[in-house]
């Protein structure tokens, strides 16, 4: 009999790693190594559009540390949100930055607003969660098609001249990164379509 009880705890011990390790989230965060935290209800927005919950994981930094990991917020067992526990050294002061995980494109977006921690607050409530944006760009693409053609040469140049059109996106335009769009921007979306 005892030896069936030490299989049987063999047998278990050896499946905790399998079953566990589906529920294993892409980040860690050791949550007891910090003294206070505050509270987070969200949602993501990828260029401005909703989206489906359980695709994502989310969790919040402090610099590269991640200082808390997101579960999904339910409501009648449907993914309506996020929410995240957000850890900190110290009561006030630091900045929290975000991430979410795309489980099946594995890839990390970066989330483009941030929020400076207070300890014991709560933003946002499960039914009117703080919004996440996450704004997808693709290099070099700057009438914003999905695509880098020629039209993208044409409206960098047409923006330079003072006549670009709405759909013209700066962000996917300066590709160099100094915040200004220059002829040098236009040389490296040439060169994107020449070593396509």
């Amino acid at each position: 009999m005892r030896k069936i009880r030490l299989l049987l705890l063999w047998v278990l011990l050896a499946a905790f790693p399998m079953l566990s390790s589906s529920a294993q989230s892409y980040w860690t965060c050791d949550i007891h190594a910090f003294r206070y935290d505050m509270t987070l209800y969200c949602n993501l927005l990828i260029d401005g559009a909703n989206i489906d919950c359980t695709r994502y994981e989310v969790a919040a930094f402090c610099g590269d540390e991640c200082r808390g990991i997101a579960v999904l917020d339910t409501v009648n067992s449907v993914p309506t949100g996020f929410y995240l526990r957000i850890r900190s050294y110290a009561e006030t002061g630091d900045i929290i930055t975000f991430k979410a995980y795309d489980k099946t494109d594995k890839k990390i977006l970066t989330v483009k607003d941030s929020l400076t921690f207070t300890s014991g607050l709560l933003t946002g409530y499960p039914s009117q969660p703080h919004i996440l944006n996450i704004k997808t760009v693709m290099p070099g693409d700057a009438n914003g098609d999905g695509k880098v053609s020629v039209l993208d040469v044409v409206q960098t140049t047409n923006y330079i001249l003072g006549k670009a059109g709405t759909s013209f996106r700066i962000e996917a335009a300066d590709l160099n990164g100094d915040g200004k769009i220059t002829t040098i921007d236009i040389v490296k979306i040439i060169n994107i379509l020449l070593y396509k």
